[in-house]
């Protein structure tokens, strides 16, 4: 994340991409402080499967899709190799082994989705459990891919 400091008058204001600033006790509140909820509230989810490496999020799934084979498994983590981003994970359909892996942005604002900015976390998930089976859906993550 990119913050540019502009000295206006006697005091400096901060632009983080096109969202000014007036101070650092705001970017502290508005910014910083929102989007480390967004992370924390991830974290403490139950579908929140700590891991350090895709391998092991994928096996997770697989494992639990064979203890409830009725059952779509769906899991969040984050990994290092992808700053500023939470994975969503899940085995859809007849498949017992195909993970289907989406990429979403962590934002102070909330979680940017499928170009949508999901305020909370249970609204990313209304969303998917909602739409995750449609045509119009299943076309969009190919066309990210």
């Amino acid at each position: 994340i990119e913050i540019k400091e502009i000295k206006k008058g006697d005091h400096l204001e901060y632009m983080i991409g096109d969202e000014k600033f007036e101070s650092f006790q705001e970017l502290d509140v508005r910014f910083i402080k929102e989007l480390n909820k967004r992370f924390q509230d991830l974290y403490t989810s139950q579908k929140f499967f700590k891991t350090k490496d895709l391998e092991s999020f994928e096996n997770e799934l697989r494992e639990r899709r064979k203890s409830m084979p009725s059952n779509i498994p769906y899991l969040f983590t984050i990994l290092p190799e992808y700053p500023q981003h939470a994975l969503l994970g899940y085995i859809p359909g007849n498949d017992q082994t195909k993970v289907v892996i989406e990429y979403f942005k962590v934002k102070h604002k909330g979680y940017f989705f499928h170009d949508v900015i999901h305020a909370r976390l249970e609204q990313l998930l209304v969303f998917f459990k909602q739409n995750f089976q449609s045509r119009a859906y299943r076309k969009y993550i190919t066309s990210e891919k």
